[in-house]
């Protein structure tokens, strides 16, 4: 009862600060600004304009998932920023991916387990470094082929069938993985800015479900195929597994896809939580919380691990430390 009381107290602290890290920021004056509270203003304003106030608040979600994705990717959808965010996303999920398939085949190797969460972390945030480091991600696609010629290095199946017949089709998988992602981030984006101009509620919520509906097909391929039996994913060049690879590369894309559900699930929630919130916040700006978006990001990281239970991380770390 306690552990659950601990979980659960972590878990509304994690969420806590990560409401904190995406959604309070300081203006030029040095106050303190709630994106979501001035997105409830703008719906105001605009439902007393001409908009239902339906639409002002689709129309307004929509514009905020726009600028969130214009600071991850930049302003044009397809450009070599943009590309190589998006390659070390995808990694970044792949590798994850890994790490749970790892985990479930080998219950007992931690240290790989950790190693693939360790490396998966670094990926994306190498999506997240300044511009001109941000370029080294596109070192993935060759780092990635290196990876799948060495796996079955120790086997001695150098050899031109092999090649044909199991390395160039997983590779093509991960790079056509790479750029599923690519293009349908920047098909996500052009919805976003489309919906974020349109005047009918109806055409902006049919055009945000149907890249809802195409996102959640694009990473059908992992779900499914781990759902009924990991075990059967030990071998690194099976079909099946290729399939799933394709589908985790995409998990980015498919979470991209929900983003604009997501926020707007926030901005109901919001109603609820800032008069709760808004005090205790507003006394602990006195020590600049706000201008720490990334130090709140890492808290509520940390928080959310120790909250989920039985986490693999949390189990790494304490085998490790045993087996030291």
């Amino acid at each position: 009862m306690l552990a659950a009381l601990f979980h659960l107290f972590a878990g509304l602290l994690g969420l806590s600060l990560l409401y904190a890290a995406l959604f309070l920021h300081e203006n030029e004056e040095g106050q303190l600004q709630n994106r979501l509270e001035k997105l409830w203003v703008a719906v105001d304003d605009l439902s007393k304009a001409a908009l239902s106030k339906q639409t002002a608040f689709l129309q307004q979600v929509s514009a905020m998932a726009n600028r969130a994705l214009n600071q991850l990717f930049g302003e044009k959808l397809f450009s070599l920023g943009a590309a190589s965010t998006s390659i070390c996303f995808s990694v970044g999920a792949v590798l994850l991916f890994l790490a749970y398939l790892r985990r479930e085949i080998l219950m007992y190797d931690w240290e790989t387990t950790l190693i693939l969460l360790v490396l998966g972390v670094a990926s994306f945030a190498a999506g997240r470094l300044p511009i001109p480091f941000r370029y080294l991600g596109l070192l993935w696609i060759p780092g990635c082929m290196f990876f799948l010629l060495y796996a079955d290095w120790h086997t001695g199946r150098w050899h031109w069938r092999w090649i044909s017949e199991e390395f160039l089709p997983v590779s093509v998988v991960f790079v056509g993985g790479f750029l599923s992602d690519l293009l349908f981030i920047a098909l996500s984006r052009f919805c976003l800015r489309k919906s974020s101009e349109m005047k009918s509620g109806l055409k902006i919520a049919s055009v945000i479900t149907l890249n809802g509906a195409a996102g959640l097909v694009l990473i059908s391929p992992a779900i499914l195929a781990i759902v009924p039996n990991p075990q059967q994913y030990y071998y690194l060049f099976n079909p099946r597994l290729s399939l799933a690879f394709l589908g985790a590369s995409n998990l980015v894309t498919g979470a991209i896809a929900l983003l604009f559900v997501v926020l707007a699930l926030a901005a109901l929630a919001h109603l609820a939580v800032w008069p709760i919130l808004e005090r205790p916040i507003y006394s602990l700006q006195r020590f600049g919380v706000a201008r720490q978006p990334k130090l709140l990001a890492a808290a509520s990281v940390a928080c959310l691990l120790f909250a989920w239970p039985n986490s693999p991380i949390i189990h790494g770390i304490t085998k490790l430390i045993h087996l030291g």
